[in-house]
Protein backbone atom coordinates (compact mmCIF):
# COMPACT_ATOMS: atom_id res chain seq x y z
CA UNK A 1 0.00 0.00 0.00
CA UNK A 2 1.24 3.41 -0.91
CA UNK A 3 0.56 6.61 1.02
CA UNK A 4 0.71 9.99 -0.71
CA UNK A 5 0.16 13.63 0.11
CA UNK A 6 -1.03 16.57 -1.92
CA UNK A 7 -2.04 20.18 -1.35
CA UNK A 8 -5.42 21.76 -1.96
CA UNK A 9 -4.55 25.40 -2.75
CA UNK A 10 -8.20 26.43 -2.89
CA UNK A 11 -9.04 25.24 0.60
CA UNK A 12 -5.47 25.74 1.95
CA UNK A 13 -5.22 22.18 3.21
CA UNK A 14 -2.83 19.21 3.03
CA UNK A 15 -4.43 15.89 2.02
CA UNK A 16 -3.07 12.46 2.99
CA UNK A 17 -4.46 9.53 0.87
CA UNK A 18 -3.61 6.03 -0.37
CA UNK A 19 -3.87 4.05 -3.58
CA UNK A 20 -6.57 1.96 -1.91
CA UNK A 21 -9.97 3.46 -2.65
CA UNK A 22 -11.45 1.80 0.42
CA UNK A 23 -9.38 3.99 2.74
CA UNK A 24 -10.68 7.53 3.26
CA UNK A 25 -8.21 10.38 3.00
CA UNK A 26 -7.24 12.74 5.84
CA UNK A 27 -7.32 16.49 5.29
CA UNK A 28 -5.33 18.85 7.54
CA UNK A 29 -5.60 22.67 7.48
CA UNK A 30 -2.51 24.35 6.17
CA UNK A 31 -2.24 26.65 9.19
CA UNK A 32 -2.17 23.58 11.49
CA UNK A 33 1.00 22.34 9.80
CA UNK A 34 2.52 25.81 10.10
CA UNK A 35 1.65 26.12 13.78
CA UNK A 36 2.57 22.60 14.81
CA UNK A 37 5.72 22.59 12.70
CA UNK A 38 5.78 18.77 12.38
CA UNK A 39 4.00 17.31 9.31
CA UNK A 40 5.28 13.85 10.29
CA UNK A 41 2.95 13.92 13.28
CA UNK A 42 -0.11 13.99 10.98
CA UNK A 43 1.42 11.34 8.75
CA UNK A 44 1.93 8.99 11.72
CA UNK A 45 -1.62 9.65 12.83
CA UNK A 46 -2.94 8.73 9.37
CA UNK A 47 -0.88 5.53 9.28
CA UNK A 48 -2.16 4.50 12.72
CA UNK A 49 -5.73 4.97 11.46
CA UNK A 50 -4.98 2.70 8.46
CA UNK A 51 -3.46 0.02 10.66
CA UNK A 52 -6.21 0.36 13.27
CA UNK A 53 -8.85 -0.27 10.60
CA UNK A 54 -7.02 -3.44 9.56
CA UNK A 55 -6.24 -2.34 6.03
CA UNK A 56 -2.48 -2.98 6.31
CA UNK A 57 0.40 -3.56 8.69
CA UNK A 58 3.18 -1.09 9.24
CA UNK A 59 5.53 -3.17 7.04
CA UNK A 60 3.03 -3.19 4.18
CA UNK A 61 2.74 0.59 4.04
CA UNK A 62 5.00 2.40 1.56
CA UNK A 63 5.11 6.11 2.32
CA UNK A 64 5.59 8.10 -0.89
CA UNK A 65 5.46 11.75 0.02
CA UNK A 66 8.21 13.53 -1.93
CA UNK A 67 6.85 16.99 -1.07
CA UNK A 68 6.52 16.37 2.69
CA UNK A 69 10.02 17.49 3.64
CA UNK A 70 9.87 20.50 1.35
CA UNK A 71 6.60 21.42 3.05
CA UNK A 72 8.31 21.08 6.44
CA UNK A 73 11.10 23.40 5.32
CA UNK A 74 8.53 25.85 3.99
CA UNK A 75 6.73 25.80 7.34
CA UNK A 76 10.01 26.51 9.14
CA UNK A 77 10.72 29.42 6.78
CA UNK A 78 7.27 30.80 7.49
CA UNK A 79 7.88 30.57 11.25
CA UNK A 80 11.22 32.36 10.92
CA UNK A 81 9.59 35.07 8.84
CA UNK A 82 6.84 35.54 11.42
CA UNK A 83 9.40 35.75 14.22
CA UNK A 84 11.35 38.34 12.28
CA UNK A 85 8.20 40.35 11.58
CA UNK A 86 7.29 40.23 15.25
CA UNK A 87 10.75 41.45 16.23
CA UNK A 88 10.56 44.32 13.75
CA UNK A 89 7.09 45.25 14.98
CA UNK A 90 8.22 45.08 18.61
CA UNK A 91 11.23 47.29 17.85
CA UNK A 92 8.96 49.79 16.11
CA UNK A 93 6.64 49.86 19.13
CA UNK A 94 9.59 50.39 21.49
CA UNK A 95 10.94 53.21 19.34
CA UNK A 96 7.54 54.88 19.26
CA UNK A 97 7.25 54.59 23.04
CA UNK A 98 10.72 56.05 23.48
CA UNK A 99 9.91 58.86 21.06
CA UNK A 100 6.66 59.64 22.87
CA UNK A 101 8.55 59.69 26.18
CA UNK A 102 11.07 62.18 24.81
CA UNK A 103 8.26 64.27 23.34
CA UNK A 104 6.52 64.26 26.73
CA UNK A 105 9.65 65.28 28.60
CA UNK A 106 10.36 68.25 26.37
CA UNK A 107 6.86 69.39 25.43
CA UNK A 108 6.58 72.40 27.72
CA UNK A 109 3.65 74.59 28.63
CA UNK A 110 5.56 77.51 30.17
CA UNK A 111 3.85 80.17 32.22
CA UNK A 112 6.78 82.58 31.69
CA UNK A 113 9.26 82.95 28.86
CA UNK A 114 12.90 81.98 29.21
CA UNK A 115 15.44 84.82 29.22
CA UNK A 116 19.01 84.55 27.93
CA UNK A 117 21.82 86.28 26.05
CA UNK A 118 22.33 86.11 22.30
CA UNK A 119 24.54 87.58 19.59
CA UNK A 120 23.53 88.87 16.14
CA UNK A 121 24.87 90.71 13.15
CA UNK A 122 23.19 93.82 11.74
CA UNK A 123 23.28 93.63 7.95
CA UNK A 124 22.98 96.36 5.33
CA UNK A 125 19.26 95.66 5.10
CA UNK A 126 18.97 97.05 8.64
CA UNK A 127 17.72 93.72 10.04
CA UNK A 128 19.10 91.33 12.60
CA UNK A 129 20.67 88.15 11.24
CA UNK A 130 21.66 84.98 13.03
CA UNK A 131 25.47 84.80 12.84
CA UNK A 132 25.62 81.05 12.21
CA UNK A 133 23.02 80.42 9.50
CA UNK A 134 22.36 84.04 8.40
CA UNK A 135 18.63 83.83 9.07
CA UNK A 136 16.64 87.06 9.34
CA UNK A 137 14.93 88.17 12.55
CA UNK A 138 11.98 90.29 11.44
CA UNK A 139 10.62 93.15 13.59
CA UNK A 140 7.49 92.45 15.65
CA UNK A 141 7.53 88.80 14.53
CA UNK A 142 8.60 85.79 16.58
CA UNK A 143 11.62 84.00 15.18
CA UNK A 144 10.78 80.32 14.66
CA UNK A 145 13.34 77.52 14.78
CA UNK A 146 13.54 75.15 11.80
CA UNK A 147 15.07 71.72 11.29
CA UNK A 148 15.71 69.40 8.35
CA UNK A 149 14.34 66.52 10.46
CA UNK A 150 11.19 68.35 11.53
CA UNK A 151 9.00 65.45 10.38
CA UNK A 152 10.83 63.02 12.67
CA UNK A 153 10.74 64.95 15.94
CA UNK A 154 9.62 68.17 17.58
CA UNK A 155 11.77 71.32 17.51
CA UNK A 156 13.95 71.46 19.48
CA UNK A 157 14.71 67.86 20.42
CA UNK A 158 17.12 66.59 23.05
CA UNK A 159 18.79 64.18 20.64
CA UNK A 160 19.32 66.85 17.96
CA UNK A 161 21.02 70.25 17.66
CA UNK A 162 18.05 72.25 16.36
CA UNK A 163 16.53 75.21 18.17
CA UNK A 164 17.27 78.86 18.96
CA UNK A 165 20.31 79.09 21.20
CA UNK A 166 20.73 81.47 24.14
CA UNK A 167 23.26 81.54 26.98
CA UNK A 168 22.85 82.27 30.67
CA UNK A 169 25.75 84.75 30.68
CA UNK A 170 26.77 87.43 28.21
CA UNK A 171 30.25 85.89 27.99
CA UNK A 172 28.70 82.92 26.21
CA UNK A 173 27.94 85.09 23.17
CA UNK A 174 31.62 85.72 22.43
CA UNK A 175 32.39 84.90 18.81
CA UNK A 176 28.73 85.00 17.73
CA UNK A 177 28.08 88.28 15.96
CA UNK A 178 29.01 91.80 17.02
CA UNK A 179 25.71 92.87 18.58
CA UNK A 180 24.72 91.66 22.03
CA UNK A 181 21.30 91.49 23.57
CA UNK A 182 18.86 89.51 25.63
CA UNK A 183 16.08 87.37 24.19
CA UNK A 184 12.83 85.78 25.28
CA UNK A 185 12.41 82.08 24.46
CA UNK A 186 9.18 80.08 24.60
CA UNK A 187 7.37 77.05 23.17
CA UNK A 188 9.28 73.78 23.34
CA UNK A 189 12.69 74.08 24.93
CA UNK A 190 15.71 72.05 25.99
CA UNK A 191 17.99 73.23 28.80
CA UNK A 192 21.77 72.83 28.72
CA UNK A 193 24.62 73.38 31.16
CA UNK A 194 25.07 77.04 30.23
CA UNK A 195 21.91 78.01 28.38
CA UNK A 196 18.91 76.71 26.47
CA UNK A 197 17.38 76.05 23.04
CA UNK A 198 13.82 77.10 22.28
CA UNK A 199 11.22 76.83 19.55
CA UNK A 200 10.39 80.56 19.39
CA UNK A 201 12.31 83.68 20.38
CA UNK A 202 12.27 87.48 20.15
CA UNK A 203 14.72 90.17 21.33
CA UNK A 204 14.14 91.45 24.86
CA UNK A 205 16.72 94.29 24.77
CA UNK A 206 19.94 95.35 23.05
CA UNK A 207 23.23 96.36 24.70
CA UNK A 208 25.44 98.47 22.46
CA UNK A 209 29.00 99.62 23.04
CA UNK A 210 30.06 103.24 22.66
CA UNK A 211 31.16 102.71 19.06
CA UNK A 212 27.87 101.13 17.99
CA UNK A 213 25.61 104.17 18.31
CA UNK A 214 24.94 104.08 14.55
CA UNK A 215 22.92 100.89 15.19
CA UNK A 216 20.36 102.68 17.35
CA UNK A 217 18.11 103.90 14.53
CA UNK A 218 17.76 100.57 12.64
CA UNK A 219 17.24 98.71 15.93
CA UNK A 220 14.34 100.94 16.96
CA UNK A 221 12.06 99.06 14.57
CA UNK A 222 12.18 96.04 16.95
CA UNK A 223 10.46 98.14 19.64
CA UNK A 224 12.55 96.87 22.57
CA UNK A 225 14.82 98.79 24.97
CA UNK A 226 18.28 99.79 23.71
CA UNK A 227 21.11 100.35 26.18
CA UNK A 228 24.51 101.98 25.62
CA UNK A 229 27.34 100.53 27.69
CA UNK A 230 29.42 103.56 28.78
CA UNK A 231 32.57 103.55 30.98
CA UNK A 232 31.56 104.16 34.58
CA UNK A 233 33.93 105.68 37.18
CA UNK A 234 33.69 103.59 40.29
CA UNK A 235 36.41 105.39 42.31
CA UNK A 236 37.57 109.02 42.50
CA UNK A 237 40.90 109.88 44.25
CA UNK A 238 39.52 113.33 45.13
CA UNK A 239 37.32 111.59 47.68
CA UNK A 240 40.50 110.66 49.56
CA UNK A 241 42.10 114.10 49.19
CA UNK A 242 44.25 113.34 46.14
CA UNK A 243 44.28 115.54 43.08
CA UNK A 244 44.40 114.67 39.42
CA UNK A 245 47.89 113.67 38.32
CA UNK A 246 47.28 115.31 34.98
CA UNK A 247 47.19 118.72 36.58
CA UNK A 248 50.11 121.04 35.75
CA UNK A 249 51.07 121.46 39.40
CA UNK A 250 51.71 117.74 39.78
CA UNK A 251 53.57 117.45 36.50
CA UNK A 252 55.97 120.33 37.31
CA UNK A 253 56.54 119.72 41.03
CA UNK A 254 58.85 116.81 40.72
CA UNK A 255 60.80 118.22 37.79
CA UNK A 256 61.37 121.58 39.52
CA UNK A 257 62.70 119.96 42.68
CA UNK A 258 64.99 117.66 40.73
CA UNK A 259 66.34 120.61 38.70
CA UNK A 260 67.05 122.69 41.81
CA UNK A 261 68.91 119.84 43.45
CA UNK A 262 71.01 119.34 40.34
CA UNK A 263 72.03 122.97 40.16
CA UNK A 264 73.11 122.95 43.81
CA UNK A 265 75.35 119.94 43.27
CA UNK A 266 76.90 121.57 40.23
CA UNK A 267 77.77 124.77 42.11
CA UNK A 268 79.40 122.82 44.95
CA UNK A 269 81.65 120.82 42.62
CA UNK A 270 82.65 123.72 40.39
CA UNK A 271 81.98 121.64 37.25
CA UNK A 272 80.15 122.85 34.15
CA UNK A 273 77.35 120.92 32.49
Amino acid sequence: MQVFTTQNTVRNTIIFFTNDSRIPHMEVPDYALTEMGDPQMFLRQYIRQIMGAGFATHEEIDVRIPNMYSRQEQAEDERRMRRQQMMVAQQFIENEKRKQLVETLFEVNMMEALVGWKGWTLQLDGLLHSPTYDQVWKPDEAFTATCLNRERHGIPAEQHTCGIYATDKVEGTAGYGVLRGMVYGWGRYVRGDSGWRSQFAYPKSFYLTGDQVEMIEPLKKYHVPIHILQPVKIYSPEEDGYGDWNEEAHRDSGAAEESAAGEARSEDSGEDD
